[in-house]
């Protein structure tokens, strides 16, 4: 199965580990590119996609963008 888009978030995080047991149960796969807070979030790249630089962070393939942990658990 292709994954459904990226996921922005340091692995250790709670709601990180929340997003990632809820799409693993949905049986949802998931990019998880590096991540390293302080640094990767305050990329201009970063911050034209999410413009309050919040993580987790969330961006499917269509460019449909979510933050928030359980608003992007509930979502996937």
């Amino acid at each position: 199965m292709a994954p459904i888009g990226k996921l922005y978030g340091h692995p250790r995080q709670p709601q990180t580990r929340a997003i990632l047991s809820a799409l693993t149960i949905s049986g949802l796969e998931i990019d998880l590119p590096p991540f390293e807070l302080g640094v990767t979030n305050k990329l201009p790249e970063f911050t034209h996609k999410f413009p309050l630089a919040k993580i987790p962070a969330f961006e499917d393939n269509e460019g449909f963008k979510l933050i928030e942990g359980a608003t992007i658990a509930r979502y996937g």
